[in-house]
């Protein structure tokens, strides 16, 4: 018996069908469900639902911890796009949906590109504003976006998002009404297929919704309307890296709500023994034992997980 119960509608397709229970999970956040549908084949937890995911996004930051408002480095996926793209994109208009701090979005525009950006997470468009001069940028959920006076765009761009929202559907259809005839969608999204695919609490509610295999991203886009499909995995090893560097140093889950009071004489201590400590540890528990495991693990992912990283998709809107 699970914790959840479907309707006989799946939540990610939103078309009848018939559904599959998988397992239950129960973390800080309460009970869920595994569902998988048999039309889309999509998996999902149940409930599907996160009443205040901008509120949670905001005060609760588990995946973007602005430290200090500084940039971060370009992920494979942005690395990917530009190195496919890079020749048109002094033509082209593209929007990047989830665009977090703006690195990517910056670095378009360094290549002449015309970039727009939007994100749920207000604080980082206010870092993307500060540290690239950004205007194309606002803070809106991604359907207030689409609501307002928006250009038509060449390349509309969503990385690692669709797996964290419980209305794909909608963003994609959404996304489809702003693309150019023969316009792109180019998604990146954690492959199903991958190497210990459950095994980090970022797959889990609230963080992921939704698991999604080559197959289903085929089966979805085509759903839609998007012609082309081209589907590549991205981004191994530093799938690896960022799983090995779990194993080695769990990340706890920043609350920015709650404040820790202490006297200038702790804070004094602490900030002294971090700076004898921290280049020593940093070296060995965030590059030495990483890489270490990474190479454990690189061998028989490459023969047995070949899909393990992102799913690196590009789909075409119908002409």
């Amino acid at each position: 018996m699970s914790f959840h119960e479907p309707k006989k509608e799946c939540p990610v397709c939103r078309q009848t069908a018939e559904l599959v229970f998988l397992k239950d999970h129960r973390n800080q956040y309460g009970d869920f469900s595994l569902w998988q549908c048999r039309k889309c084949l999509v998996r999902f937890w149940l409930p599907f639902e996160n009443p205040a995911a901008r509120d949670w996004y905001e005060k609760i930051d588990p995946y973007n911890f602005k430290k200090n408002d500084r940039p971060r480095k370009l992920h494979p996926y942005h690395k990917k796009f530009i190195r496919r793209h890079r020749q048109e994109l002094p033509q082209v208009r593209i929007l990047d949906l989830g665009c977090g701090t703006g690195e990517f979005i910056a670095r378009l525009e360094e290549l002449h590109a015309e970039a727009w950006g939007t994100d749920i997470d207000r604080p980082a468009v206010q870092i993307a504003r500060n540290n690239f001069h950004l205007k194309n940028v606002y803070p809106l959920a991604m359907e207030e976006f689409f609501k307002k006076d928006l250009p038509a765009f060449d390349y509309i761009t969503i990385f690692e998002v669709l797996e964290h929202v419980t209305n794909p559907l909608e963003i994609l259809r959404q996304a489809k009404n702003f693309l150019k005839s023969g316009g792109k969608l180019i998604i990146s999204l954690p492959s199903k297929k991958r190497i210990f695919p459950e095994l980090s609490k970022w797959d889990y509610p609230l963080h992921h919704f939704s698991q999604w295999s080559p197959t289903a991203m085929g089966k979805f886009l085509s759903l839609i309307g998007y012609e082309n499909v081209e589907i590549r995995t991205s981004g191994k090893l530093h799938y690896l890296y960022e799983l090995a560097l779990q194993l080695i140093i769990p990340q706890k889950t920043v609350d920015k709500t709650k404040t820790e009071i202490k006297t200038d004489g702790e804070k004094n201590m602490k900030r002294k023994l971090l700076k004898l400590i921290y280049p020593f540890a940093r070296l060995i528990f965030v590059y030495l034992l990483p890489y270490l495991l990474v190479g454990l693990l690189f061998l028989p992912t490459v023969i047995f997980f070949p899909q393990t990283g992102s799913l690196y998709v590009e789909a075409e809107k119908n002409k």
